[in-house]
């Protein structure tokens, strides 16, 4: 096989894989700021508390997908720095993060929105 052919269909497949996630982002139904917010306060309502780490790129990822909602979310910050974890996060055995609990069982990693409302019972209105 030429290998200016090879690196051509690299890249034709890199543009393509590219191109669907900007278009499944484009297509992602918006939520409201006002809904979230709701939704968000439902979570905390129902009891529901994310655990994270501040250098956590997933725990990131969802604090960013809330907004400005996420200050309702309650949330546990288990890194206190120099090696030191927050008591609760030992107490509940939190491994990774982020993990969810929710009605006493725990989910690992990014939810989504979806996600979070089997799980508590909330429903997020579009």
């Amino acid at each position: 096989m030429n290998i200016g052919l090879g690196i051509g269909i690299i890249i034709a497949v890199i543009i393509i894989v590219i191109s669907g996630f900007a278009v499944m982002e484009m297509i992602k139904p918006k939520v409201s700021n006002e809904k979230l917010a709701e939704f968000a306060k439902c979570l905390t309502e129902k009891g529901a508390k994310m655990y994270g780490a501040y250098w956590c790129m997933h725990c990131k990822s969802q604090k960013e997908e809330f907004g400005d909602a996420f200050q309702y979310i309650n949330y546990v910050e288990c890194d206190l720095g120099g090696g030191k974890t927050a008591q609760e996060c030992i107490e509940k055995g939190i491994d990774g993060y982020p993990k969810w609990i929710i009605n006493e069982k725990k989910y690992d990693g990014k939810q989504t929105f979806q996600e979070l409302a089997q799980a508590s019972g909330c429903e997020l209105k579009q």
